[in-house]
C-alpha cells in the first residue's frame, strides 16, 4: 500500500484520496470471515480491485486499460510486469 496524500486545499483531491480508502477498508471487512492473515487479505483485496472490478461505465476492468496487451485481445503474460513485495519480518523488498 503507498501512503498517498491529497492536494493541499483541495476538497476534492481529498474526497477522491478518502472515497479510495473506503474502498479499500469495506473490501476488507468482507473478506475477514474468510481469510485470518491480513496480507492475504490485501492481497486479495488489490488483486479484485485490479482485475476483476469494473467501475463507473468502463467496460474493462483496471489492468486491461492500463496495459495495451490487453486491450488487444492479446492473451499472453503480461510482458514487462514484475511484482515486487515487502518482507514483513525482515522489512526488505523481495521480488524480481
Amino acid at each position: 500500500i503507498k501512503h498517498i496524500t491529497g492536494i493541499p486545499h483541495s476538497p476534492q483531491g481529498q474526497g477522491i484520496v478518502e472515497r479510495a480508502h473506503q474502498m479499500i477498508k469495506g473490501m476488507l471487512e468482507k473478506q475477514k470471515g474468510e481469510e485470518s492473515d491480513p496480507q492475504m487479505r490485501l492481497n486479495k483485496t488489490l488483486f479484485t480491485l485490479n482485475y476483476l472490478c469494473i467501475t463507473g461505465e468502463r467496460s474493462e476492468p483496471a489492468v486491461a486499460v492500463h496495459n495495451s496487451c490487453l486491450k488487444l485481445n492479446r492473451h499472453t503474460a503480461i510482458p514487462k510486469m514484475k511484482v515486487k513485495y515487502r518482507d514483513l519480518e525482515s522489512g526488505e523488498m523481495k521480488g524480481p
